[in-house]
Parts: C-alpha cells; sequence; structure tokens
C-alpha cells in the first residue's frame, strides 16, 4: 500500500518534534498524540494487507474547510473515509448519536460525536471530488476503534465500525471485493484528491454548488455543513501542558549535567 502523507505537523523524516507536538495539542486538545500513535498503528496494519494497487491518503486538507481528514483509503474496491480513535470503554452508535456507557450502567451522549464528524467527513470528500468532475454516490465512513479494551454497540448507524481486533479482516475484504475502480480511475481520484495551491485556487466551495454544468451539480443542502468545533483549553488543560514542558527541560537539564561531568572526568 502507497501512503501520500500531508501532515503539517511532521519534519521531513516523518517525526513530530516538541514544538509541533506541544502545538497539537493547544490545536486539537490532549489526546491529540496519543490519536496519532493510534493511526500510525493502524495505517501500518493496512500497509501489510494491501497492495500497491492501494493508497492511503493522511490528513489531507481542503480549500474552505479549516479541519483535515484524517484518513482517505482508495483502491480498486472503491473510497473509503476513515478515522481512527484510542478511547476507552463501551460506546454506542444509534442513528447520528453518540453515547458513552456511564458508571451507572446507561448509556449518555458524548463528545466530541464521532460518528457525526465521520459523516461529515465524506460528505467533504464526496463534494469535493464532485467539483473535479468525479462523481461518487458515497464515500462510505469508517471509525477504527484502535485500542482493544474498548467497545461499540453500532445500531443502524451510517458509518462503519471496525474494532481493534478486526482490521486485518476489514483489509483483507476490501481487498478482495469486487473491484469498481479500473487503475486509472485509482489514481484520477488520488490526483483529485491531493492538496495542492493550484487546485485550492480553482476548487469551488463546499457550500455551494460546483461549476454550472449539471452533469458534475450536486444537490446542497440550504444550511451548509460546518466542521467539527475544536474544545477549548481549560486550566486544567494549560497546566497539563506547562508540567509537561518543564519535565522536557528537567530532561534536558539531567542530560546537559550528564555530559559535562562526564568531560570533567576526562
Amino acid at each position: 500500500m502507497r501512503i501520500l502523507d500531508f501532515s503539517t505537523f511532521r519534519d521531513s523524516k516523518g517525526e513530530i518534534g516538541l514544538g509541533a507536538r506541544l502545538s497539537g495539542m493547544l490545536r486539537n486538545g490532549l489526546r491529540w498524540q496519543a490519536e496519532i500513535q493510534m493511526q500510525d498503528q493502524i495505517v501500518d496494519r493496512f500497509a501489510k494487507v494491501l497492495g500497491e494497487e492501494c493508497l492511503m491518503l493522511r490528513n489531507t486538507t481542503f480549500p474552505g474547510v479549516d479541519v483535515a481528514i484524517p484518513l482517505i483509503l482508495v483502491g480498486p474496491f472503491g473510497l473509503r473515509v476513515m478515522d481512527t480513535t484510542a478511547i476507552r470503554g463501551t460506546y454506542r452508535a444509534k442513528g447520528d448519536q453518540w453515547m458513552v456507557l456511564d458508571s451507572g450502567g446507561s448509556f449518555k451522549s458524548s463528545r466530541p460525536n464521532l460518528a457525526a464528524h465521520l459523516r461529515l467527513y465524506g460528505e467533504i470528500v464526496r463534494r469535493s471530488l464532485s467539483s473535479r468532475g468525479i462523481m461518487m454516490p458515497e464515500a462510505e465512513p469508517v471509525l477504527i476503534v484502535a485500542r482493544p479494551e474498548a467497545y461499540v454497540e453500532n445500531i443502524k448507524s451510517p458509518i462503519r465500525v471496525v474494532l481493534a481486533d478486526g482490521v486485518e479482516n476489514f483489509a483483507t475484504n476490501l481487498g478482495q471485493s469486487r473491484a469498481l475502480f479500473a487503475p486509472a480511475v485509482v489514481e484520477d481520484v488520488v490526483q483529485a484528491l491531493r492538496p495542492s495551491p493550484s487546485a485550492a485556487e480553482g476548487q469551488a466551495s463546499l457550500a455551494e454548488t460546483p461549476g454550472e454544468d449539471t452533469s458534475t451539480a450536486i444537490p446542497v443542502e440550504e444550511t451548509p455543513a460546518k466542521p467539527p468545533a475544536r474544545r477549548g483549553l481549560t486550566s486544567r488543560h494549560w497546566l497539563l501542558l506547562g508540567l509537561m514542558l518543564i519535565l522536557d527541560l528537567c530532561v534536558l537539564g539531567i542530560l546537559g549535567a550528564m555530559v559535562w561531568s562526564s568531560l570533567q572526568v576526562r
């Protein structure tokens, strides 16, 4: 499987430095680093099953949308819009609802609503492709639960849920499913989704009906879907970030002292 990573927080070696890590947590919340690590693991598991005819696009951005799509998998089987989660516990996806099992044994609404986010990701991708003349009735949203200690009950939800122990089986089934895209179509879809300044300038807004040609027009709701709102940081979050920074500085100080001590001995 080929991987195209459009992450802005990784350096040329594909690593996330201290500054990028702090920036990512400030922007996306304290769970961000764990989510990225889980995403790395899931992508590796897909890569071991799927062949070179499949491509995984990571953290793809679109004009006019201030959120990156975590994972887009394109292959002969079609297209899947995916996200990974590092949640623990028992959850329920029912219709458009996303709920968690509390200590009292009852399900209550939980935020962020991962099911709603995934549906929005799929709609963003579908509209973007439609604006390029690539008609796709649906980009199936798939939530991959990365931790084995988490369980999600799916009750008539518009998303597909793949648990931690079913990732390889899901990838295998995709690889063996009936081909919908010819190799040339796969490449066309990937090129249409690849972020580029020139493409961003020419692409219609996702909140508008793209183009005047009715063959590529798609129905658009009167109130366009908005990207998921990012949660603000509480005083507790700032305190934890400060403690992490102090810890990193202490580690650097200890390493510096050890180096100085070794030089003095010599």
